[in-house]
This record gives C-alpha cells, sequence and structure tokens, in this order.
C-alpha cells in the first residue's frame, strides 16, 4: 500500500532543494503519463526533461517502509526531483491511470527481491558460523585496540605538554606542532579525541583574536582537556582490559562512542540495543557546521510516545560531499519506525531507523507527549545536573517540563528575561540557545533568539499550564543552570520557537 505525506517526502528527499525541484515539476506537470499498478504497490510515469527523450521514473512500495526509487536521468541524487515530483503528483490526488507493471519494473523488482533473500541467507550463515569462525577477525580487532591504546598515551602526552605550558601561553605560540599530531591520531583510529583536540586547537586559535571572548574561552578549553585526559586514561585501561581477556567484542559504553567507534546495525542489535514498532515524535530540530569535524550535522530530539524518553537523532554531512548526503529536515508527523536502533550512552541517546512510514498528529499523540512532560522541575533539575557532570556528557540534556506559567520580568540590566514556573510554583530561568549539542563552543553571536518568541505569545493562552521541550543547559560562570525554550506542547499542537 501507498503511503505518501509532505512530511515524508521531505524526509526522502536528499535535501530541501531537491524537494523543492520535485514539487516544482509536479504543479508545472511535467509528467506526461501517469501510471499505478492494481495493488497499489508502484507508482511510474514519463517526465519531460532537458533530454529529447522522457525520463521514465518509478517509486516502488513493496516495502512500504522503504520505497525503491528508479529513474533514467543522470541526476546522482537519490531520490531525484522526477522521483520526488512523482510522489507529490500523487500526494495532490492527480488520477494514476491503473495498468500493468512494466516488464523493465518487474525484472528490477524481482532481482532486488533475489538480492535481499540472497544477504538474508548469507547473514544467516555467517551468524550459524560466528562462534569457530572469527579467528583473523580476533585478531585485526586487537591489532586495532594495540594501536588505540598506543594513540591514547600520544592524547595523555599532549595534555600534559598544554597543561605544562598553561593556556595562555598556549595562546601565544604556534599551534602547528599539535595540529600536525591531531591529524595523526586518525592513524591510530581515534575519530573521537582527534575531533576534540581539533576543538581544543580552534579554542586557543581564537583567544588570539582580538576581543575574544576569554573566560568562555578558556572555560571551554578546559573542558575539553578534562575530556582528552579522561580518554587517555580510563579508555586505555578499558581496552587493555579487553585485550586482556581476549574479547575483541564492542560493548554498550560511552567510551566505545567517544573513540569514535563507527556502528553497524548487526552490531547494535547483537547488543539488544534495538526497539521494535516505535512511535515517535520530533518536538524540534537544528543544523549546525561543526568546524572541528567539517561537516553539518543536523540534529532532532523526538519522544518515544510510548516510553515517554527523549532521543536524539544525528545526521552527518561532510563538507567535501554536501551534493551526495542526504540532508535531514523538520517532521511535523508521527514517524512509525519498525526497527528502531539505539546508539551507546546516557541521556537523549542517540538513535537510528532505516525504514519508516509517517502519519499526521493526533490528539491522542499529543497526549502522550504532554503524559511524558515532568511536573516537578526540581526532579528534572537534578536528573539533569546528573547528567551534565558525566565528563563525556554532551552540551545539555533535554527534557519536556510541565509549567502553570512562563512568565516575563524585566531587569536593569538584562531588560526582559523569562522564567519557567511548574505546578509546585518552582521556576528556573529561560535562556537564549542554540541548540548546538555537538560540541562546538556556542558564543552569544551564535545564539538563536528564541526567548524573544514567546514575546509574541505573551496575549494568548499558551504560556499558561502547557508543557515546554527544551535543553538544561549549566553556565560555568554563572555556576548555574538554565533552560534553553524549543517548543510549546498543547493538547492541539507543538508550537516550535525556532525550526
Amino acid at each position: 500500500m501507498i503511503t505518501i505525506t509532505e512530511d515524508r517526502i521531505g524526509m526522502l528527499a536528499p535535501n530541501a532543494a531537491a524537494a523543492a525541484n520535485g514539487k516544482k515539476i509536479s504543479r508545472s506537470g511535467g509528467f506526461v503519463s501517469l501510471n499505478r499498478d492494481r495493488e497499489e504497490t508502484v507508482i511510474w510515469g514519463e517526465c519531460k526533461g532537458s533530454g529529447k527523450s522522457n525520463y521514465k521514473t518509478s517509486v516502488d512500495f513493496l516495502n512500504p517502509d522503504q520505497p525503491v526509487f528508479r529513474c533514467s536521468c543522470p541526476s546522482r541524487q537519490f531520490p531525484c526531483k522526477h522521483a520526488l515530483g512523482l510522489m507529490y503528483d500523487y500526494l495532490a490526488g492527480k488520477v494514476f491511470e491503473e495498468a500493468e507493471v512494466e516488464a523493465s519494473i518487474q525484472e528490477k523488482r524481482t532481482k532486488a527481491q533475489e538480492k535481499v533473500k540472497k544477504q538474508e541467507e548469507k547473514a544467516e550463515k555467517e551468524k550459524a558460523g560466528t562462534a569457530g569462525r572469527p579467528k583473523a577477525g580476533q585478531a585485526a580487532a586487537a591489532k586495532k585496540m594495540k594501536k588505540q591504546i598506543e594513540g591514547l598515551g600520544k592524547v595523555g602526552q599532549i595534555v600534559e605538554d598544554i597543561l605544562a605550558k598553561g593556556l595562555a601561553a598556549m595562546a601565544g605560540n604556534p599551534v602547528k606542532p599539535y595540529e600536525e599530531l591531531a591529524k595523526q591520531l586518525g592513524d591510530y583510529y581515534l575519530p573521537g579525541p582527534q575531533i576534540l583536540l581539533r576543538r581544543l586547537l580552534i579554542d586557543i586559535r581564537e583567544l588570539k583574536q582580538p576581543g575574544a571572548d576569554e573566560k568562555a574561552l578558556y572555560e571551554d578549553a578546559v573542558s575539553l582537556l578534562e575530556k582528552l585526559s579522561y580518554l587517555s586514561d580510563r579508555a586505555a585501561a578499558f581496552l587493555e582490559k579487553k585485550l586482556q581477556s581476549e574479547d575483541t567484542a564492542a560493548e554498550d559504553t560511552a567510551l566505545y562512542e567517544n573513540l569514535g567507534h563507527v556502528w553497524k546495525l548487526e552490531q547494535l542489535r547483537d547488543l539488544s540495543l534495538f526497539k521494535e514498532n516505535a512511535r515517535l515524535l520530533q518536538l524540534s530540530f537544528s543544523s549546525e557546521y561543526d568546524e572541528a569535524r567539517a561537516e553539518y550535522i543536523d540534529t532532532g530530539y523526538v519522544m518515544d510516545l510510548d516510553s515517554k524518553e527523549i532521543y536524539c537523532t544525528k545526521n552527518y554531512r561532510p563538507v567535501k560531499a554536501l551534493k551526495y548526503v542526504k540532508e535531514d529536515d523538520t517532521v511535523f508527523e508521527v514517524i512509525e519506525v519498525p526497527v528502531l536502533y539505539f546508539y551507546p550512552g546516557e541521556g537523549n541517546r542517540r538513535v537510528r531507523f532505516e525504514e519508516f512510514t509517517t502519519r499526521p498528529v493526533t490528539r491522542q499523540d499529543l497526549a502522550d507527549v504532554l503524559a511524558g512532560a515532568d511536573p516537578d522541575l526540581a526532579h528534572a533539575v537534578k536528573a539533569a545536573k546528573n547528567m551534565l557532570k558525566n565528563v563525556l556528557s554532551g552540551r545539555g540534556i533535554a527534557a519536556c517540563i510541565a509549567y502553570s506559567a512562563i512568565t516575563e520580568d524585566t531587569d536593569e540590566k538584562e531588560g526582559t528575561i523569562y522564567h519557567l514556573i511548574d505546578r509546585t510554583g518552582a521556576r528556573i530561568r529561560l535562556r537564549d540557545g542554540g541548540m548546538l549539542q555537538n560540541g562546538g563552543r556556542a558564543g552569544e553571536e551564535g545564539r538563536l533568539p528564541v526567548c524573544a518568541m514567546l514575546g509574541y505569545l505573551r496575549s494568548s493562552e499558551l504560556l499558561r499550564y502547557q508543557a515546554l521541550f527544551g535543553i538544561f543547559e549549566y553556565d560555568a560562570a554563572a555556576g548555574s543552570i538554565h533552560l534553553i525554550p524549543c517548543s510549546i506542547i498543547t493538547p492541539e499542537q507543538v508550537v516550535r520557537l525556532a525550526y
């Protein structure tokens, strides 16, 4: 059965431009023929293009959760704008003539089914033979671990050297030798520490600039040094222990994540880090550029409507491959996932899914979100503080808080300030924020004016007896925790303050 919604097309599109071009093709009547099979499992048609011949395009929903796109155009985007345009035509209710599935489509469909079957059989055979076969794999994994331990030793030396010289002295000296060391960490299979060191060097370079926010830069640098020191000691000891026990298998621990381990879905499944039939509702979305990684990172926060837990999704788009890596986007519908995979870690765990469908949000879905909102601010703050104390934690912890009011006050120095007051009368300061949770330092210039959006809602009922989704962030300078508002949830809607 074909399930197409506006949000689903947006999630399937490689980027916003491709989706816009697909919509343009649909609106201009680019397809000269539109067809579907009797069972409504596949749609196809011919679209006018720049060449002499029309492009033959099809979207196969034999597996509704993972449609297959095919087009005769030369585009390297997947799906291309023609496939997206075909789906927009179907969404618009245009007439698709019933017809027999074309032989070329049926042939490709059969080949795809045979390929999937062979892959499943191969996976079963490999799984059955794993107990007696992985000698070579274990040797390679052990060799990699030894290399990582050696590299972590170099990380420890770098930290000691920087601490011996002092950050202030570092700001006045060339950092090129350390940049070379950062490059070398890639040879030691340590992309996690490599990125942390790059961020540290970015802070040190910025300290040299006139008018630099020295206090914020020093605080960030100290935090990065602390993480590097922790990894060089704890991760090295952890890997040494695994080598001694001849256990080279990946484990459900945040250390693997922070070393930069690239997880395969089979590994997550083997560790039982998955859940079937999940219902997710996205509560916020943001994109940021990470200079240390040279990547754009799309981050979404979603609530599991059953467990009420808040997870995050991340999509990494290297600058060098922006044209070829799918861009994530805001999703306003419920995402239904057959298998949801979890990455190791605590707090707002990163999740991933390959197959999905979307449907409109119902009042019951919103009621489920509100049921997951914490009515006790003190409880939520305590939980966030415990998470943020973890050396390997991110910049913030997302949570959903039920409130009695969001108040607006005036301060002589700061101007308009906002507080959230929970049902018990406890309050917390709301601050602007960029929701930049991937490790980069968010300066004042990079913060989104989300609190200003609350001013536009002062005359509405949205600021009384609703729920707020936001991110707890610790302000080291003030020694206090505050909340970055991202969206307001009511029984009727989700009101996003950003993105």
